[in-house]
């Protein structure tokens, strides 16, 4: 074989490894939609008794996990605008609402017809363009170690970094497990006060998902009914959209 002939050979066999490689993480990734509170980052829902492995803490940083610990503990209400931006650069915005504990709803502008909500226990995609629902347990997701009733993220995640100056803070999570893949890091701007401004999920193939919040209003109760799932995809029972 020639230079010439070997080099074209190898280049079509780089070209069929990536392009596969690029088509299965696609197909794993579609096994749920692309989404702003980590289903399918491979989040272990047994977090309960592991023990915390990896690095120990100056007092600064202490300092730093229990601001963000404090911020979430007096969150129990939360409502503003979100841009995400998935791995692909494919952006999609919409409004959502939090209640604490454990309570959010994400509604995507149009054209979506996409609602992702949580009522405490269970969290429902719902598409109104297909009339399907997915629901999985909220324990599935990083948003159970925010959004629960005593948010203490030291003893419940297993923090693998901590970055912090004048203008903005940023805490990167895992599952405390240390079984699951996924991860989340948050990042708090400090501008005016100490107000979150962003995440990024990273999934188990390594695929980033990015959501920027704005225009957040705190302690505004939003109307409970937003976090009750929908009957679509239940059998025998018509959409009550």
């Amino acid at each position: 074989m020639t230079h010439k002939a070997f080099a074209k050979l190898f280049s079509g066999i780089s070209a069929f490894v990536i392009c596969s490689a690029a088509a299965m993480a696609q197909q794993a990734n579609d096994k749920v939609p692309v989404n702003p509170i980590g289903v399918g980052a491979a989040w272990s829902a047994n977090v309960d008794g592991a023990s915390v492995t990896g690095r120990s803490f100056d007092d600064n940083e202490l300092a730093l996990i229990e601001q963000i610990n404090t911020y979430f503990n007096e969150m129990w209400h939360l409502q503003g605008r979100f841009v995400q931006t998935d791995w692909q650069n494919q952006r999609m915005k919409g409004r959502f609402f939090v209640r604490r504990p454990g309570r959010f709803r994400f509604i995507y502008s149009p054209p979506s017809k996409l609602v992702i909500l949580s009522d405490g226990r269970l969290l429902s995609i719902e598409d109104y363009a297909t009339e399907d629902v997915e629901r999985y347990p909220l324990s599935s997701t990083p948003f159970r170690l925010l959004l629960g009733r005593d948010v203490n993220l030291l003893r419940d995640a297993r923090i693998v970094d901590l970055y912090d100056n004048d203008e903005v803070a940023s805490i990167t999570l895992e599952d405390k497990s240390g079984d699951a893949t996924g991860r989340i890091k948050l990042s708090f701007s400090k501008d005016e006060g100490f107000e979150l401004s962003e995440w990024t999920i990273t999934d188990a193939q390594g695929l980033n998902t990015r959501i920027q919040v704005a225009d957040l209003v705190l302690g505004q109760k939003a109307d409970p009914n937003l976090f009750r799932a929908s009957k679509i995809g239940l059998p025998g029972v018509e959409s009550n959209r």
